[in-house]
């Protein structure tokens, strides 16, 4: 929370029950291979607090927020944030489920219009915690690719558009 507020670059935020370490960094390496500066942190990594020395304004902050860290936020603001599902967890530090699912959905708390809410189609409970975002949503699913913008199928990644289905 606190660091964040002084980062220089876009911030992609990425949560969930389980594989949040392995998509974050897949977003770095993704990002750092399209040619982008890149700093992959928070729950892995290195700390978003040493990430700010050397934040710039192209510096893309790819930030793995487990729920312990997004329940204390207040202004925290990701211009991309995923929600990449949802189960019962943690339950040791939580009071019950639906405090995990709130600290789980302050991800989306800040977010504006012109931010990116990622959420799984497959989760029914991920696609619930979206419904309160302000930011744009992208659905992406291989379970139920007619509940999905982005989905899998016959050996492609299929984008949905108002034209139809683009591979």
């Amino acid at each position: 929370e606190l660091a964040s507020r002084w980062l220089r670059g876009p911030i992609v935020a990425i949560t969930g029950t389980k594989g949040k370490s392995t998509t974050t960094t897949l977003v770095g390496r993704m990002l750092e291979a399209a040619g982008r500066r890149v700093m992959v942190g928070g729950n892995i990594g290195y700390p978003v607090s040493a990430q700010v020395e050397t934040s710039t304004a192209d510096t893309v902050h790819v930030i793995e927020a487990s729920s312990f860290q997004l329940e204390a936020t207040d202004t925290f603001r990701p211009w991309i944030a995923a929600l990449l599902n949802f189960s019962p967890d943690h339950l040791d530090r939580h009071p019950g489920e639906a405090a995990y699912a709130a600290a789980k959905t302050r991800i989306f708390a800040n977010q504006q219009a012109q931010d990116w809410a990622v959420v799984n189609s497959d989760s029914d409970q991920a696609v619930r915690m979206s419904q309160q975002t302000r930011a744009r949503v992208v659905r992406y699913g291989i379970d139920h690719p007619e509940r999905a913008d982005v989905h899998a199928d016959r050996g492609f990644v299929w984008q949905r558009t108002s034209e139809g289905d683009v591979p």
